[in-house]
C-alpha cells in the first residue's frame, strides 16, 4: 500500500495564491481477541476477528469469528471486527471507523460480559485537517461481571473533546495533557501493588514532561502553541482511559482493589477497563499523526491463570495531505 498515489480531489487556494491538493489515506484496524496463556496451558491467541484498512479510497471491511475457546479457559461465543473509510457529505471530510465487539466472554469463570463493544471513529476536515476530532461513542460494556457481581464503570467520552489547533499532535496539546493528568495519577497514587503503581508512576512522568514542554514553548514563543514546531520524539505515547472509576463496594471479593480504570484480583491479576493509547507518529513531512489505540479490556493474569488476553481492540488514524 506504500507505493498507491493519492485520487486527484478537490484543489483550494493557498495563502500564496498556488492551489494544494487535498487527499487522505485512510488507516483503521480492528480484532476481537488477542492475548496469551502460560499457564495452565502454553499457547498463544492470536488475534480474532481481524480487519484492517488502509487506502486512499473509500471502504469497508468487517469480519466475524463464532465461538472461540482455548481449552475453556478463554472463551468467547462470537467476534466481530468491522472498519470502514468515507468522504463526509457535510464538510468534505475524510471519516474513519474501526469497531471490535465481543459477545459471551468468559475469562476463567472470573471476568464476563454479555457484550464489549470498542469503537473509535476520527474525522479529518477537508482545510486544515491534519489533527482529527475522535469520537468513541458506542464504546460500551453490557452486562460486566467480576465473580458474578455486576460491574459499573463511569466513562468519561469526552477524553479528546478538546481538539488541539493547528498542527498540534494530542499528546502535545496542554488541554489534552491536563485532562488526563489527575486520572493517570489516581492510579499511580492508588491502593494496587507496587508494581502496578510503578507502571502508572512512569506513565504520569511522560505526562508531566510533556506538560512542562509544551507550557515552555508556549511561554517561549508568546502565542499559540504549535508542537509540530519543537524538535522531539519521532513517537510520542500516552496511555490513559476512558473509565474515571469502577466502584466495587458491593464486591464481597477478599483484596479486591481499585483506583481509577483498574481493578486488582487476588489470585487472578489486573484488569484494566477503557485503556486507550494516544500516540503521535512524526512522518516524512515533519508532521505528527495522532493514533488512537482502545483496548475495553486489556489484562495481567497471573496465579490461577498465568498471561495477558485483550479484548475488544480497535486503532484508528488517517495520514492528511498536505
Amino acid at each position: 500500500m506504500a507505493t498507491m498515489e493519492p485520487p486527484v480531489g478537490t484543489l483550494e487556494g493557498s495563502a500564496t495564491g498556488t492551489t494544494v491538493e487535498a487527499s487522505h489515506q485512510y488507516h483503521a484496524e480492528a480484532h476481537s481477541l488477542s492475548g496469551y496463556l502460560h499457564h495452565p496451558v502454553y499457547q498463544r491467541i492470536n488475534e480474532k476477528a481481524n480487519v484492517s484498512l488502509k487506502d486512499y479510497r473509500d471502504g469497508h471491511v468487517q469480519e466475524r469469528e463464532n465461538t472461540f475457546t482455548l481449552e475453556g479457559l478463554v472463551s468467547f461465543t462470537a467476534g466481530r471486527s468491522r472498519v470502514s473509510g468515507n468522504r463526509s457529505l457535510k464538510n468534505k471530510g475524510w471519516i474513519t471507523l474501526s469497531t471490535s465487539i465481543v459477545e459471551g466472554f468468559n475469562v476463567l469463570e472470573v471476568i464476563t460480559a454479555d457484550r464489549v463493544v470498542s469503537q473509535v471513529s476520527t474525522e479529518h476536515a477537508y482545510r486544515d485537517g491534519h489533527v482529527p476530532s475522535v469520537t468513541f461513542l458506542g464504546s460500551q460494556f453490557l452486562n460486566l461481571r467480576l465473580g458474578g457481581f455486576l460491574l459499573e464503570p463511569t466513562f468519561d467520552f469526552g477524553i479528546c473533546e478538546d481538539k488541539p489547533d493547528g498542527e498540534t499532535p494530542y499528546v502535545k496539546h496542554l488541554g489534552f495533557l491536563s485532562g488526563i493528568r489527575d486520572q493517570i495519577a489516581s492510579v499511580a497514587q492508588g491502593d494496587l501493588p507496587m508494581e502496578l503503581r510503578d507502571t502508572y508512576s512512569n506513565r504520569l512522568k511522560v505526562v508531566d514532561g510533556l506538560i512542562k514542554a509544551a507550557e515552555d514553548a508556549k511561554e517561549r514563543e508568546g502565542r499559540s502553541y504549535n508542537g509540530n514546531r519543537e524538535t522531539g520524539a519521532d513517537q510520542i505515547v500516552v496511555t490513559c482511559s476512558l473509565i474515571r472509576k469502577i466502584d466495587v463496594d458491593d464486591i464481597p471479593i477478599p483484596g479486591l482493589r481499585t483506583a481509577g480504570n483498574v481493578l486488582f484480583i487476588p489470585e487472578f491479576g489486573s484488569v484494566a477497563l477503557g485503556e486507550l493509547e494516544v500516540t503521535a507518529l512524526r512522518g516524512s513531512d515533519g508532521k505528527y499523526d495522532n493514533y488512537f489505540n482502545l483496548k475495553m479490556l486489556n489484562m495481567k493474569l497471573g496465579c490461577v491463570g498465568d498471561g495477558a488476553v485483550t479484548a475488544a481492540s480497535t486503532t484508528t488514524n488517517g495520514q492528511h495531505h498536505p
